[in-house]
């Protein structure tokens, strides 16, 4: 953080973003970052079927919010699996964090 306040300093930030920023930071730095399937190299190992059975238990849950999701997974849970496979990827986000812009062009989707 001392970095970050000088940081702030050498460029006059205005002092309310200055300590939002502080804070934020030290919010983050606090809270213990979840793994993501390329922090396991253990998971390399795994047969792809068995890779594919484990994306596909993890995001079913997000995906039977949508009513879309919920009647494909009911009628072909092989392809599904597939999608989660090849088209399905997490991306851990903080509170406040900006997961779109008005404006900027649409590449993703959030479930």
């Amino acid at each position: 953080l001392r970095t970050v306040r000088r940081y702030l300093s050498e460029n006059s930030a205005n002092h309310h973003i200055a300590v939002a920023i502080i804070k934020q930071a030290k919010e983050r730095l606090a809270i213990q970052a979840k793994l993501d399937e390329l922090d396991v190299p253990a998971l390399r190992l795994l047969s792809r079927a068995l890779l594919s059975e484990l994306r596909l238990d993890m995001y079913q849950a997000s995906f039977q919010r949508h009513p879309l999701f919920r009647l494909f997974i009911s009628f072909d849970q092989t392809s599904m699996q597939r999608v989660c496979d090849e088209a399905t990827t997490s991306r851990h986000v903080h509170a406040n964090d900006e997961v779109f812009a008005a404006g900027s062009e649409g590449v993703a989707a959030f479930v």
